[in-house]
């Protein structure tokens, strides 16, 4: 019964090993994608799609991530459950229900962790799409700018034609000797 005690714990510790190999690598890839893709999050020179996709990205890693940190928990826990399963020695067994409370409390952290990312994920997209549409209300506000400015603009230009046709009338009627009144009838005309 010792003998089959001892192997089951091995066996135990092997796949605990093996499973915290393969976490390792793949928690190491999703943190480097996490990281390159918040470079492009926080570049406020990128395009709003080019950000966006960076965030879809890494909301993703960052879920994955999430998650293979909850499940290396849970699997660390149930190791750890087995290991008190097999202990006889009551030191060893106290020793392992405490390391299984750190455990648990751990895997609660991860729980939180994966409900913090989605809040967070949510949050950037909300400060993306606030920025965007910042910027599409500053390129709106410049362009109807530039439309009353061209509007005054030609006001202007046309108010400057208007008066010096009048002036060019008025020297044409002062060549033929017209009356006062006929220039003022004149000024009434270019009045409208």
């Amino acid at each position: 019964k010792a003998m089959h005690k001892a192997e089951s714990l091995a066996e135990i510790q092997f796949m605990l090993v093996e499973a915290t190999k393969a976490y390792t690598i793949a928690s190491a890839q999703l943190q480097q994608t996490i990281d390159l893709e918040q470079k492009i999050i926080d570049d406020t020179t990128r395009s709003y799609e080019e950000r966006t996709e960076a965030l879809d990205k890494q909301s993703k890693a960052l879920e994955a991530k999430a998650k293979l940190d909850l499940q290396q928990a849970q699997l660390q826990e149930n190791a750890l459950r087995q290991e008190i399963a097999i202990t006889a020695n009551f030191e060893e067994r106290k020793a392992k229900e405490q390391e299984l409370s750190e455990a648990i409390a751990e895997r609660i952290d991860k729980e939180t962790q994966v409900a913090l990312v989605a809040l967070d994920n949510a949050q950037k997209r909300r400060e993306i799409d606030l920025e965007e549409e910042e910027r599409k209300k500053s390129i709106n506000q410049m362009l109807q700018d530039l439309s009353t400015e061209n509007i005054e603009n030609e006001r202007e230009r046309i108010k400057k034609e208007m008066e010096l046709a009048q002036e060019r009338a008025l020297q044409e009627l002062d060549l033929l000797k017209a009356t006062e009144e006929q220039k003022q009838a004149l000024k009434e005309q270019y009045a409208i």
